[in-house]
């Protein structure tokens, strides 16, 4: 709980996750809930997405790894 300016606030926090991709649920507090991606944008002026479109993508370790795998860059 928060308090601001003397009001009292509460922050919401997701129960589980689950990932778009397989349908996998996990607690946010587990090792696998700890790996999660979300990703939140808004699509631009002539977006492949749609004109000021919310977008929302929440995936698995192993889903981000699959699709995105090839692309990653480790440091």
């Amino acid at each position: 709980m928060i308090v601001w300016k003397e009001e009292q606030k509460t922050l919401n926090y997701a129960d589980h996750y689950v990932c778009d991709r397989c349908g996998e649920i996990a607690e946010p507090q587990s090792l696998e809930g700890q790996e999660y991606m979300s990703y939140m944008w808004m699509g631009g002026y002539s977006s492949i997405f749609g004109d000021e479109q919310e977008c929302e993508i929440q995936l698995c370790q192993h889903c981000v790894k699959t699709l995105l795998g090839p692309y990653i860059q480790y440091k």
